[in-house]
């Protein structure tokens, strides 16, 4: 008889996708163009005059109201799924050291039929790492318009974003972050996603400025240019009791204690663990994922507008 340890098989698929997609170059290394000279210099300067804000009030938030340019992309009796474009709403210094495919913005709006707005919920999904389309989460979105919801996918980098929007938001919402570290550092620096960072790039890249680190000193810097995108220095969101953590017992991306970490910065969250690794979980879990969102909605106040 032969046992096997399932949990150790979803690791193990994780650590396969992980060297198939990175050790194997099938993809391009992470920061393979260096830091960014002084636009990363700029981005530090900004966002630590954003901090105390931050901790204090959230003041920079919501942001500037945008208005997409939309087309319908395809229409039924049950649904409607649209396409927006916009401009990337953030000052034209940042703007300006983005890429310029980072300049413009697109999000997938799907749509119940024939439901007025004012009796549907909307979830905003945005991506994990590697999710470069509106495809996957549309495929999680989906079925949710049998149960009035709408689907709103925007083109995003990091799941770890979900927490972030949700820590920021002026008003209460639901947070479900999946599969997501406390912080970029996590993801990068711990998880498979480091075999995939070009820190030799990165190290030569501070060579040519007269700037000699070893490896060791390279990840350093990383890890205190990422400690920027840790979630537990943020506000507490405004209904934590609306936040749930779907994790994954077996994730090779996310190690445990990330998740935890959130957990606990957020007193009253709740934390949902799927049996399986992050590859796996993304194939076998999606009615766990909807669960989620059905029950984070659920304990939000409904009142329906008079309109």
């Amino acid at each position: 008889m032969v046992t096997v340890n399932l949990g150790m098989l979803h690791y193990v698929l994780d650590h396969i996708y992980g060297a198939f997609m990175h050790r194997t170059k099938m993809s391009t290394p992470f920061f393979s163009r260096g830091w960014g000279g002084t636009k990363l210099e700029m981005l530090e300067r900004m966002i630590k005059q954003l901090f105390p804000e931050v901790q204090v009030a959230g003041q920079n938030w919501p942001p500037t109201m945008i208005e997409p340019v939309w087309r319908t992309l395809w229409e039924t009796k049950t649904a409607t799924l649209r396409e927006g474009v916009f401009r990337t709403p953030c000052e034209d210094q940042l703007l300006a050291a983005l890429p310029p495919e980072s300049h413009t913005a697109r999000v997938a709006f799907l749509i119940p039929k024939p439901l007025p707005p004012h009796k549907m919920a909307c979830v905003l999904h945005l991506a994990g790492t590697g999710d470069h389309s509106f495809e996957r989460r549309l495929r999680l979105g989906g079925p949710l318009v049998k149960q009035n919801i709408a689907t709103m996918v925007l083109e995003s980098p990091g799941g770890v974003h979900a927490a972030m929007v949700g820590s920021l938001h002026p008003t209460p919402v639901a947070t479900l972050p999946f599969l997501s570290p406390h912080s970029a550092v996590v993801a990068f620096c711990e998880g498979i996603l480091q075999h995939g960072t070009a820190w030799e790039a990165l190290r030569e890249d501070l060579a040519a400025q007269k700037v000699a680190m070893t490896l060791e000193e390279v990840r350093e810097r990383m890890r205190n240019v990422l400690s920027l995108t840790d979630v537990t220095r943020f506000p507490i969101p405004k209904n934590p009791n609306a936040v749930i953590f779907v994790a994954a017992t077996d994730d090779g991306y996310i190690p445990k204690h990330s998740v935890l970490e959130l957990q606990k910065a957020w007193p009253g969250s709740e934390v949902r663990w799927v049996t399986g690794g992050h590859v796996s979980s993304f194939i076998l879990h999606n009615d766990h994922f909807r669960r989620a969102i059905v029950d984070g909605l659920d304990r939000l106040p409904w009142k329906e507008s008079p309109l």
